[in-house]
């Protein structure tokens, strides 16, 4: 998905673009934290993709991927304690991928850590308040 992503704005390619966007947005049921970071099944990715690739005539498509990313993360904002932990644990196991900082973008990463940080959860300790 990246590499014709990444070709379609290098070239300006507009239906390449849009066809990309399109595939993410019908895949948003299959998108969850469990999927390898590198992977446009794993949330963050493909919300990041769409930040990194998508433009405005394309906003539909990147709505419905940054809804998978709130829904992801939908836990964290108003689940349990258990259930928060459990997605932060996810988040921070990403976190320690040496190409985090490349696959996720500041904006998805700040994202969610405004999220756990709203909810209460000391991040890192695993304990909830």
């Amino acid at each position: 998905m990246e590499p014709l992503l990444q070709l379609a704005h290098k070239y300006n390619m507009p239906v390449v673009r849009g066809y990309c966007g399109h595939f993410l947005s019908l895949h948003t049921a299959d998108m969850c934290l469990a999927h390898p970071l590198h992977s446009p099944k794993n949330t963050l990715r493909a919300a990041s993709l769409a930040l990194l690739f998508l433009t405005p005539k394309e906003a539909a498509y990147g709505s419905a991927v940054q809804a998978a990313l709130q829904k992801a993360l939908h836990p964290i904002a108003s689940g349990t304690d258990k259930s928060a932990r459990e997605t932060l644990e996810k988040l921070l196991l990403m976190v320690d991928n040496p190409d985090y900082g490349r696959l996720v973008t500041k904006e998805v990463q700040v994202g969610w850590w405004l999220v756990a940080w709203l909810r209460g959860v000391a991040v890192g300790t695993g304990t909830g308040t």
